[in-house]
């Protein structure tokens, strides 16, 4: 079945989280997307809690959409996971509509762009269309490193348009990068560094001022 404009609004994303503002998750101030499931499984996620595909926030394209435009002050949304392309579909109209407002969107995948590609998936394909900037790549443990936007070193930044090409030449600096963010009592940690470093941070913070990370 042909999906009009009209009724993509209506597609059905599963979505993990959403955080409204961040620094670490690409170029400038950006909107995360956390879509919820994901059938690669890398060993040593440091995402589990999105791995399921079990529904945890559902949301219409439209409703989605809503909610972004709403955020001020952000240059582009970021998904991640979970698989974003598990869900390719929803994000390509998605994207669309955030293109359309001038909005820039990056997306990471556990698939490399080479598979992606051989998919020939209409939606697939769609979905790359829209992305200024795509982060592929499994997240391979013994390959560890703190790298601009990812976590280990296979792991490649993909420039598809032009948008952000001048970022090239650093994107291979070490570094780590670490955001904590409190909404309410929810404390979100994003950002690129060993697995260890927040597993010290959080024994830290519970030994010495008694806060519970979760």
């Amino acid at each position: 079945m042909k999906i009009s404009e009209s009724n993509s609004n209506e597609l059905k994303l599963n979505i993990g989280k959403i955080l409204p503002q961040s620094r670490v998750n690409g170029p400038g101030n950006r909107c995360v997307v956390w879509l919820q499931g994901c059938g690669i499984r890398c060993p040593h996620c440091m995402n589990q809690q999105f791995l399921s595909r079990e529904p945890k926030t559902v949301m219409t394209v439209s409703e989605l959409y809503e909610t972004i435009a709403s955020i001020p002050e952000i240059e582009g949304v970021t998904y991640s996971g979970g698989e974003p392309f598990g869900q390719a579909k929803g994000l390509y109209f998605l994207g669309r509509k955030l293109k359309g407002k001038g909005l820039t969107v990056m997306s990471y995948s556990g698939y490399t762009y080479r598979e992606l590609i051989s998919r020939k998936d209409r939606y697939i394909s769609g979905l790359l269309s829209t992305l200024d900037i795509l982060v592929d790549g499994k997240f391979e443990a013994d390959k560890a490193a703190s790298l601009p936007w990812r976590g280990s070193r296979n792991q490649k930044v993909h420039f598809l348009t032009e948008k952000y090409k001048h970022y090239e030449k650093d994107i291979d600096r070490e570094g780590v990068d670490m955001e904590f963010s409190l909404m309410g009592n929810d404390v979100t940690v994003t950002g690129n560094f060993h697995g260890d470093l927040l597993q010290k941070i959080t024994t830290r913070l519970k030994d010495d001022y008694g806060i519970i990370l979760k």
